[in-house]
């Protein structure tokens, strides 16, 4: 996506086309409901922090800054609001990890392929959210290391050491699952 464009939309958006929103909701919607839904494991979950991350980013519309793309922007924001929600649920229940992991199960998976699928995606859905958020982002999404530290705010090694972390972790659970099973 191209950082002028988004920056031409804000501006008219700014200037009081509120129509011209719909633009970057369209352009990057299946984008960020796909990171939402990889940090929630959950279609409803994911379906309001996408929501709430275009409501708050039209809030603060005039906090933009061209330097990368809206879509960039409002993963960053999507990011940080799923971050907050775990974090309120995590204080008024502490069982929360076990429900991820009941919720990414899938024990009629009947193909050896989409098991392993299942497996990554339950490995993942127990990782804590800053290493799932840097692995989702970076070997799900495709973004560069550069990208993920801008929509993160966060620097580029800081990047690489939860993508490595969360990946080695990511493995070791695997391990540990396929020990577990018979």
């Amino acid at each position: 996506m191209d950082v002028t464009d988004d920056a031409r939309i804000v501006e008219q958006v700014l200037a009081g086309d509120q129509s011209a929103y719909a633009a970057l909701v369209t352009r990057y919607q299946d984008t960020v409901y796909s990171v939402a839904y990889r940090l929630c494991a959950n279609h409803s979950d994911a379906a309001d922090m996408a929501q709430d991350a275009f409501i708050t980013a039209f809030r603060k519309l005039h906090q933009y800054k061209h330097e990368y793309t809206f879509g960039q922007w409002v993963i960053g924001i999507c990011s940080n609001r799923t971050r907050n929600l775990f974090r309120s649920r995590w204080r008024r229940q502490q069982t929360e990890q076990r429900h991820y992991e009941d919720a990414c199960e899938d024990p009629l998976v009947t193909h050896r392929s989409e098991q392993q699928n299942e497996e990554v995606a339950a490995a993942l859905a127990q990782l804590p959210v800053k290493f799932r958020l840097a692995v989702t982002l970076r070997h799900i999404e495709d973004y560069s290391y550069e990208d993920i530290a801008r929509m993160l705010r966060i620097g580029i090694s800081a990047v690489k050491m939860r993508v490595k972390r969360g990946l080695v972790a990511m493995e070791q659970i695997l391990k540990e699952e396929r020990k577990e099973t018979p």
